[in-house]
C-alpha cells in the first residue's frame, strides 16, 4: 500500500526488519506513472556506538555526533541506496527524470520515520557530483576525508 501518492508516482514502503543489535531497516520503492526505472532508497536505524565499529567514515562520524552532543546509546539513521530517481541511468536519463521533487519527497519520508525510531541524526555517502549537489541544497553538513573519495553528509534531527 502506498504511502505517500502524488501526481505521477507513489512512495511504498517495501521492507521494514528489525536486524541484529537494535538495528532496523526500512526499504522503500518508488513507482511511477509513466515509463521509468523505479526508484528505491534504504534507511537503517542503529545506535551510535555501533558506528565506532564501522569504516573509517563512520568512526570520523561517531567522533563528530559526540562532539555535537549525542550519546553513544542515542539512534542515529543512515540513508543508503538512495536512487529517487532510479538506479544506473545515464546521463540523458538522470537529466530527464531529475529535478521533479521525488528525492526531496523521499528524503522528508526518511526523516519523518528517523524522528518516529527517535534518532537523532540521518546521515548517508554520496560519491557523484549530483548527490553532492542534492544534499548540500538538503543542508546536510558535508564532510571531506582524506583519501575517501565519496563524501559523508549528516545532519541533526
Amino acid at each position: 500500500m502506498p504511502e505517500i501518492i502524488l501526481p505521477g508516482y507513489a512512495i511504498s514502503i517495501v521492507d521494514k526488519l528489525n536486524l541484529v543489535n537494535c538495528e532496523k531497516m526500512i526499504g522503500y520503492a518508488i513507482h511511477y506513472d509513466k515509463p521509468q526505472p523505479p526508484g528505491k532508497g534504504m534507511l537503517y536505524i542503529k545506535k551510535l556506538k555501533e558506528l565506532t565499529q564501522g569504516l573509517s567514515h563512520e568512526r570520523e562520524l561517531f567522533e563528530r555526533l559526540s562532539q555535537e552532543g549525542l550519546s553513544s546509546q542515542d539512534l542515529v539513521s543512515r540513508m543508503e541506496r538512495f536512487y529517487p530517481n532510479g538506479e544506473r541511468l545515464t546521463p540523458e536519463e538522470l537529466k530527464q527524470y531529475s529535478r521533479k521533487g521525488v528525492g526531496s519527497v523521499l528524503i522528508r519520508l526518511m526523516t519523518m520515520h528517523a524522528l518516529k525510531e527517535n534518532a537523532r541524526a540521518i546521515y548517508t555517502i554520496s560519491g557523484t557530483d549530483e548527490g553532492m549537489s542534492f544534499f548540500r541544497k538538503k543542508s546536510l553538513t558535508e564532510v571531506v576525508l582524506p583519501s575517501f573519495k565519496a563524501r559523508l553528509f549528516y545532519k541533526l534531527l
